[in-house]
């Protein structure tokens, strides 16, 4: 009987104890590394218990928001990155992914407008200069287009999207 209490008594110090709990940012790298492995459901699982703990970690919010666009949940990507973006308003990695939800949903207009804001808060920001440009390309605009494959081309010369 003593052992039993004992185990238990064990067992609640362990579970009250702070350090034994996992953080917010434990989670959200947790969930990354699920991310990464495609385990979709077990990343969104990870990201949930992240922004739980701290609804103010954009960075949870965002990658939340990308696993959301793997699971083709895109009003729930949107508002994720949209969450992340009012906590940081110069999260240009959050602009550019939202973005790239939007162009995939069909509203072209709300992804040009992410991209500038995605550059325009990273000049150097190379995905979101290649996205821009497909974005214009499909619209049309090469001029626009060229300008911003041209400005892929001078950030990662070697990366052959650039050259489209």
């Amino acid at each position: 009987m003593k052992k039993i209490i004992a185990l238990l008594s064990l067992i609640m110090v362990v579970s009250l104890n702070p350090a034994a709990a996992q953080t917010s940012t434990e989670f959200n790298n947790q969930g990354l590394a699920k991310f990464k492995a495609k385990d979709y459901n077990g990343a969104l699982q990870d990201f949930n218990k992240a922004v739980a703990i701290d609804k103010n970690n954009e960075k949870a919010l965002h990658n939340r928001g990308l696993v959301k666009y793997s699971l083709k949940d895109y009003e729930g990507a949107i508002s994720d990155h949209t969450m992340a973006i009012k906590l940081n308003p110069s999260y240009s990695n959050a602009y550019n992914d939202r973005g790239f939800v939007y162009y995939r949903m069909g509203n072209k207009k709300n992804a040009l407008l992410d991209y500038d804001k995605a550059i325009q808060f990273n000049e150097a920001y190379f995905r979101a200069y290649k996205n821009r440009a497909m974005l214009q390309y499909a619209e049309k605009n090469y001029d626009a287009a060229i300008k911003d494959y041209a400005k892929c081309i001078e950030l990662e010369p070697k990366e052959a999207d650039g050259y489209v």
